[in-house]
């Protein structure tokens, strides 16, 4: 913001509010049912095929997700 400020460039703000669940899954991950979700079925799995708030690696799929994004639009890293 203080570049777009300096430079008098116009922005524009969005707000994401489901990116991190459409990211892909590096590893195969398992969850166990909720309580309730599971009627009668004792120790019943299931496989994740997109991230899931809470996982631990989510932040790191998602970064590693919009760099890809970027880089396809021609945007290059800088380090």
């Amino acid at each position: 913001m203080a570049i777009t400020a300096k430079f008098n460039l116009e922005t524009t703000q969005i707000d994401i509010v489901n990116a991190f669940v459409y990211c892909d899954l590096d590893k195969v991950v398992y969850i166990k049912l909720p309580l309730g979700f599971n009627k009668g079925k004792k120790d019943k799995v299931l496989r994740l095929r997109k991230a899931l708030y809470g996982l631990q690696r989510l932040l790191l799929l998602w970064q590693k997700n919009l760099i890809s994004s970027l880089n396809e639009l021609g945007f290059k890293e800088v380090l």
